[in-house]
This record gives structure tokens, C-alpha cells and sequence, in this order.
């Protein structure tokens, strides 16, 4: 009864989900002629956030799926059973259905132990079946009781105990589909509440978030982290450039796809496991090798390029004027060589205090150890400092160690890109940082007074999440 109970009610969301997917446009436009137009705008900003709660939650429940399965599939093959890697992914499938999925998924794990036994275990089929069970059973108790208030729960910006609470609440009230939407219906009904709540007291119930500025002060921001290429050195024009000119022979593609935005889209796919291929030669100690021999092979075939070093415009006088008042360091994934020269080319010796190169790390971006390094050689927390980059490795990089992000334009990082990861500022040019720094005047004194309270904990949680 129960199983035919759960198919039903699955299938009458997957229905009611193609009908919605088919009328998308109509269903998000109906609520405005329903509406009274003074609410329009608050109540769009509401759908909003009620949007991104469930996007969020999908997206908890995707990574609980991968974790449940990650971990049958080890279990399973650690115990010498047959076949665990279709056995982790059925577990992943079925984690879907709370409570009742994952017993569904110990049924074949178990049958396959009772009837084939194990290829490790020196004991008989039944003895193994019973270690199988208890620990689909210890998987599901460690899901419960920590996995799901922990992903979940952060996906949603709930406490765990919230979720917990929640998940028994909808066993209760609805059963397995209860359990299964506790989550998500809890943090919608925080919005709703809430919004109610401001508009009950005269409150703004959507107030404008505090500015860059206010934010650094209230965070007590002590440094600022550049990105070298395409942030302070304007280099990547010029690659680009390179690029398309060897893509030239694909000219007949031009209408399809410019072959310098292809250029652009190329060296931004290829960077991020560039960097992990690096960090992966420094492991196995080959990175010094492969260097020596890219060098000889220049030197032998290649046609030797006088190094250009072009800072992008205004960074030099950004750089002299702020370094009164932070800290100022460099991480790049160039050698420390190439990361030296700029700095002295521009005569930044005693304005930059830090360069973290490719050198001083294992790991690179967007990995958060050349943030975390520079943080410490600076005497500092990576929550005190401000990481600007061009691309989404180095806003990666930035909320991960917990820092601030700033994204610029002037490089290669694509605006619907970068936004797309939240950074905390978004610009055109890494010049125009100056104009979003505190100033200490009475403008920005009278902004932090009026901007409130901010839970700066609550942020460096929210950013180490990506």
C-alpha cells in the first residue's frame, strides 16, 4: 500500500511538473493580473526568493544523491560485492524518496550478498547479507542525523535542527511526500512570514542591501588580493588575440561564432584544469621537469616574443593610492620571475607587500590556498581581504577561502559569467575600485549608520559554501 501510495503521488508531481514546464511563461505572468499593481513589484521580488529556495533545495538534493551513492559504492566495494558501482548509483537514484528509497536500494546489495556472497569477506552468504544490511543501515542513520540537515540545511540557510524538526512535522502531516518537501516549504514559509511581518509594522520588506564600501568597513577589510593577468597586467587582449589569429583557418565560421569570442570562451574553459594538471605535476614532483623541457623546446623550435608588460590603465596609480590605507598583495598562477618584473617595471616595490605565485603553493585556483597564503604572509584573516579578479577561477578562489570578491571586465571573464557567481562587486575596469572604497567622509559615515546590523558570520558561511 505504501510503495503504491508513493508511485501514485511521483506520479502525479511528474504530471503537474510537464504541465507547468509546458506553460512557464503564462503561469509566471499570471500572478501580476491577480495581483493589485502597488504589490506588483514586492511580490515579484518575493517569487524571487521563493524560486531560489527550491532551485536551492534541488540542488542540496542532487549533492545528497552523489554523497549516499559515493559512499554505498565504497561500502560496497570495500566489502568485495558484485557490481557496486551499479549498486552506489541505484542508492544515488532512489535517495529521492526519503525513507523509503533507501531501504529500496539496500534490497538488491543484500539479495546479491545472500546469493553470491563476498570476493573479501571470508564468511558464508548469510553472514555477509547481515554486515550489508547494517551498513546500508549505518548510512542511512549518518544521512539522517548529519548529511541531511547539513546539505539540505545549508543549501536552504536552515539549522539543522530546523530541518530535522521540519522532516518529522511532515512525516506526520503528510508522510514520505511530507518529508520528502519539509525543507523547502519551511524556508518558503520564512519568506512569506517575513514579508507579512514588515508589511504588518510598516517595514521595507526588501531594504537595499549596504554598499561595497559599507560592507568593508563593517567586515574590517585589512587587504586587497589582485589577479595579475587581465586585472593589473594586460595580457590577455593580446592572448586572445593569438588565439583567434590561429582559429583563422575557421573564418567561414565567423557568422556563427566570432572567432575571438571562441578565443575568449577557449582560454576560460582550459584554465581551470590547467591549474589542477599543474597542481598534479607539483604532486608528483614532475612540475620542474616539464618546465625545463617546455623551455628547451622553446628555445630549439619556437620563435622567442620580447616579454610585453602593459598595465591595464589606471591600475598603477589605484595601486600608489590605496596601498596607504591596505595591505596589498598579488597571486597569480605566473612564476614568481614574470610576477617580480611587473612590479618592478611599474616601480610597485613598496606598494606591493605580497606575491603569491605559482611557486608558493600545491594547489592552485580556484582552489583557496594562494588566497589563504597571501592572508597569512600578509598577517591577516582571508576574511579581511578583498580578492579582485577577471575570471571565475580567482571569485571561486575569493568565497572560498571566505574572502570578498570584486570581479572586473578588463580581462577575460564574461559579465553573465562572473554574475552568475555572486561576487560581491561587479566592474568594468579594476581602475574604478578606487570609487567603491570607504572614504571616510561624512557620506559614508551617514550610510553605515543607517544601514544596520550585519552578520558577517552568517556571510562567510554563505560564501564558503561555493
Amino acid at each position: 500500500k505504501t510503495v503504491a501510495l508513493t508511485v501514485g503521488q511521483i506520479s502525479v508531481i511528474v504530471v503537474m511538473s510537464f504541465y507547468l514546464l509546458v506553460d512557464t511563461d503564462r503561469v509566471a505572468t499570471a500572478w501580476k493580473r491577480v495581483v493589485p499593481a502597488p504589490y506588483v513589484e514586492e511580490i515579484g521580488k518575493l517569487v524571487e526568493q521563493i524560486n531560489g529556495t527550491w532551485n536551492a533545495f534541488l540542488r542540496g538534493q542532487l549533492v545528497l544523491s552523489l554523497v549516499v551513492g559515493t559512499m554505498v559504492g565504497i561500502a560496497t566495494t570495500a566489502l568485495g560485492i558484485r557490481y557496486s558501482i551499479a549498486l552506489g548509483i541505484i542508492a544515488g537514484m532512489l535517495e529521492i524518496i526519503p525513507s523509503l528509497g533507501p531501504t529500496l536500494a539496500a534490497v538488491p546489495a543484500v539479495l546479491l550478498a545472500l546469493f553470491q556472497g563476498s570476493t573479501v569477506l571470508p564468511l558464508s552468504n548469510l553472514w555477509v547479507a547481515i554486515i550489508v544490511a547494517i551498513t546500508y543501515q549505518a548510512i542511512q542513520s549518518l544521512e539522517n542525523n548529519l548529511l541531511v540537515p547539513r546539505i539540505i540545511g545549508s543549501s536552504l540557510n536552515l539549522h539543522p535542527v530546523l530541518v530535522i524538526a521540519g522532516v518529522l512535522a511532515g512525516v506526520t502531516l503528510a508522510g514520505v511526500l511530507g518529508a520528502l518537501l519539509a525543507s523547502p516549504v519551511l524556508a518558503t514559509l520564512r519568506h512569506v512570514l517575513r514579508y507579512v511581518y514588515c508589511k504588518l509594522f510598516d517595514m521595507d520588506p526588501f531594504p537595499p542591501p549596504p554598499s561595497f564600501a559599507v560592507r568593508m568597513r563593517q567586515r574590517g577589510i585589512r587587504a586587497i588580493l589582485f589577479d595579475l593577468d587581465g586585472t593589473l597586467l594586460d595580457t590577455d587582449d593580446m592572448l586572445v588575440e593569438q588565439i583567434s589569429g590561429r582559429l583563422e583557418p575557421l573564418s567561414f565560421f565567423d557568422r556563427l561564432y566570432a572567432r575571438r569570442k571562441l578565443a575568449r570562451r577557449l582560454i576560460m574553459a582550459i584554465e581551470t584544469p590547467l591549474n589542477q594538471f599543474v597542481t598534479l605535476l607539483d604532486w608528483l614532483g614532475l612540475e620542474k621537469m616539464v618546465r625545463s623541457w617546455t623551455k628547451w623546446l622553446r628555445a630549439a623550435y619556437g620563435r622567442r616574443q620580447p616579454t610585453r608588460y602593459v598595465a591595464v590603465e589606471g591600475v598603477v596609480r589605484l595601486i600608489k593610492q590605496i596601498s596607504e590605507h591596505y595591505d596589498l598583495a598579488i597571486t597569480t598562477t605566473r612564476d614568481r620571475p614574470d610576477a617580480e618584473a611587473f612590479v618592478e617595471r611599474f616601480g610597485l616595490e613598496d606598494h606591493i607587500r605580497v606575491i603569491v605565485a605559482r611557486q608558493d603553493v600545491r594547489r592552485l585556483k580556484p582552489h583557496p590556498q594562494p588566497i589563504r597564503c597571501a592572508a597569512e604572509r600578509l598577517g591577516v584573516e582571508p576574511q579581511q581581504c578583498v580578492v579582485v579578479g577577471d575570471t571565475t577561477v580567482d571569485v571561486k578562489a575569493g568565497k572560498r577561502a571566505g574572502a570578498m570578491t570584486v570581479a572586473v571586465l578588463c580581462g577575460l571573464g564574461d559579465r553573465t559569467e562572473l554574475t552568475r557567481l555572486q561576487p560581491n562587486l561587479v566592474l568594468e575596469s579594476t581602475a574604478q575600485l578606487a570609487d567603491h572604497l570607504p572614504n571616510y567622509t561624512s557620506a559614508a559615515a551617514q550610510e553605515m549608520a543607517t544601514a544596520g546590523e550585519f552578520d558577517i558570520a552568517a556571510e562567510v558561511e554563505q560564501t564558503a559554501l561555493y
